[in-house]
This record gives C-alpha cells, structure tokens and sequence, in this order.
C-alpha cells in the first residue's frame, strides 16, 4: 500500500493511524526524505515540472526537473529502494 498525494501534511493523520506504510508527495519543491512518518515513511520528491520553490511553472522551466523512481516486491508489494 502507497499513499499517493500531492500535499504532504495531508496525509499527517493517514500515516499518524498506520493506514499505509509509504507516503508519496510533493508540493513543497524540494525532496525530503525519506524519513519516518507516523507508522511509516514518507518522500517528499521535488518537483517534476521544473517548478522552483515559491516560483511559477508557467512557460520555460526555471529549476531542475526531477523524477523519483520507486522499485517494489512484484511478490509482496513491499517498496524496495527508489532512485531519482
């Protein structure tokens, strides 16, 4: 189970209960993590579009775009290891 949302302190209260062990966002355009989360860990990747933080992404990109790749268990589900 992933958590994916865009915001990460609005899945605060969904990793606070243990409801998912890995939280996947963005938003703040900046990459933290991972790092624990409640019952479980959470990434926070940069941005994808090029967006700098508190700038516009609107026309050229003004900041690095970056992806973050996540390898999982075909077997169990279980996240791996990920790379950007």
């Amino acid at each position: 189970d992933v958590l994916l949302i865009h915001n990460p302190r609005a899945g605060e209260a969904t990793m606070e209960r243990g409801c998912a062990p890995l939280q996947l966002s963005g938003h703040w355009h900046r990459r933290v993590g991972p790092e624990p989360s409640g019952e479980g860990v959470r990434l926070v990747s940069t941005s994808s579009g090029g967006g700098a933080e508190g700038g516009t992404t609107m026309g050229p990109l003004r900041a690095t775009a970056e992806l973050t790749v996540l390898r999982v268990d075909a077997a169990t589900g279980t996240p791996m290891d990920y790379r950007t």
